[in-house]
């Protein structure tokens, strides 16, 4: 594709999404820098915090890194599980790498990974039980509700427990 055929391509795509444009201007203009602001440290909080349930697990691995090392990973996983939507799987392997890579054994780096995928879906877990019981206390947990919480709370106990399960090996009685 010449240079010209991508002029012509982007005018195009411009001229599609016009409309989105000026809602995006809009949106600036409209912004609240004091939100903004809020938002980047909480958004910066995740990766921080991130890396440390990381830097803990490789700690007690006898495998430490500094926090400073961490937290490129941790924006590096975020945004490769946004641009290729495998689930986490593309963010996590990638990190994975990037531990490897600064000489952490493939085991622990897993393991690390591991330990970060628990305790964000704990997390979640957390926030949605508390969501659920603040929706029944005040009469609004309905069945579609009530079944969508509890299949949510089977499969995030139930894959952590697989995959510790799957770690320990076959059982001999």
């Amino acid at each position: 594709m010449g240079g010209g055929s991508v002029g012509i391509l982007a005018v195009i795509l411009v001229a599609l999404h016009f409309g989105s444009l000026e809602k995006m201007v809009q949106l600036v203009r409209s912004a609240r820098p004091a939100w903004l602001v809020g938002a980047l440290f909480v958004q910066a909080g995740t990766y921080i915090r991130a890396a440390f349930v990381w830097l803990q697990a490789l700690n007690r691995a006898g495998h430490p890194l500094p926090l400073r090392v961490l937290v490129p990973l941790g924006v590096a996983k975020v945004f490769t599980d946004q641009v290729l939507p495998s689930g986490g799987i593309s963010g996590t392997m990638l990190v994975v790498r990037g531990l490897i890579r600064r000489h952490v054994p493939a085991e622990i780096a897993m393991a690390a990974m591991l330990v970060g995928l628990v305790s964000y879906d704990i997390a979640y877990l957390i926030v949605v039980l508390a969501s659920a019981r603040m929706l029944w206390l005040q009469q609004r947990l309905d069945l579609p509700l009530s079944i969508g919480v509890s299949i949510f709370v089977v499969v995030t106990v139930a894959v952590p427990a697989a995959v510790l399960g799957l770690k320990k090996g076959p059982r001999t009685f």
